[in-house]
């Protein structure tokens, strides 16, 4: 974890996302006064078990053409090892990995000035 407070010239951050896989981005926004932000960054790596179980059904043309008819698949049928999908019964398992990162930025409000009004 990384908290560190500084003066800087804007106020406030928009995480963008963009397409075809790349990664996101930080904007800063400019601002004409001085103000004193707390930014805060913190990950945390996981790995999550996921395991499916139960059918799908797809339909396809009846043999007759007039309508159309539905089939039933176990969802173990459909393991690929390559993947990383594997089979245990009629259940798939499959495990994902990653890193979860937050990024904040926060005005730090012992900065400002309090008034009591009366």
């Amino acid at each position: 974890m990384n908290n560190t407070a500084t003066a800087k010239k804007w106020s406030a951050v928009h995480s963008t996302v963009r397409l075809r896989g790349q990664a996101s981005r930080i904007k800063k926004e400019l601002k004409e006064g001085k103000g004193s932000l707390r930014k805060w960054f913190s990950y945390t790596n996981f790995t999550v078990n996921v395991t499916f179980s139960g059918f799908i059904a797809y339909g396809m043309k009846s043999s007759a053409e007039n309508g159309t008819e539905y089939q039933t698949v176990a969802v173990g049928n459909l393991n690929d090892t390559s993947k990383g999908i594997l089979r245990q019964g009629e259940n798939l398992t499959c495990t994902f990995e990653g890193v979860y990162g937050r990024y904040l930025v926060i005005r730090d409000i012992s900065t400002f000035k309090h008034s009591l009004v009366s």
